[in-house]
């Protein structure tokens, strides 16, 4: 099923209400939609999804972008994330927590899974390792479907 997706104006001109039918929101899209330092904030509500742009963009310039990741993340089918993430949880985080860091699934485009590898693991000289042996095996082990695993860097607002 396509989602609704509708931008409105608001009384802040650096803020777009994105009026959505979708009753749940998948997990991360906060995270995927800042991760590019093309928006502040984002605040996700019933029916809606509320976006401010960072200084220096417009929303001419950057309304096209938001608005496919936000088609694009309502499009996921949240089921997938959740199954992916369980088993991140369960197969992947007990090592990575062992060394200091956070894995999360921040998004899944076109069979892709994004993930964002933080505290120790951020800057760890072994994480394509940690990403190659641990991760995309443990992955694609129990979703074939999955092409890639590939780390992101979200930045946080």
């Amino acid at each position: 099923m396509t989602p609704l997706l509708h931008p409105e104006v608001t009384e802040d001109p650096q803020t777009l209400r994105w009026v959505t039918d979708t009753g749940a929101l998948p997990d991360g899209l906060a995270d995927q939609l800042l991760a590019d330092g093309t928006l502040t904030a984002v605040e996700i509500g019933q029916g809606e999804i509320r976006t401010r742009l960072a200084p220096g963009h417009t929303w001419t310039g950057a309304g096209p972008a938001v608005r496919t990741a936000l088609f694009r993340a309502l499009s996921t089918p949240s089921e997938l994330r959740h199954q992916i993430a369980q088993l991140m949880a369960r197969e992947v985080e007990p090592l990575v927590t062992s060394h200091g860091g956070t894995i999360r699934v921040i998004s899944i485009t076109d069979d892709v899974v994004n993930v964002a590898l933080d505290g120790a693991c951020g800057h760890c000289t072994l994480q394509a390792r940690t990403l190659n042996s641990l991760v995309t095996k443990a992955i694609r082990a129990r979703f074939p479907q999955i092409r890639a695993v590939r780390a992101v860097h979200v930045k946080e607002g």
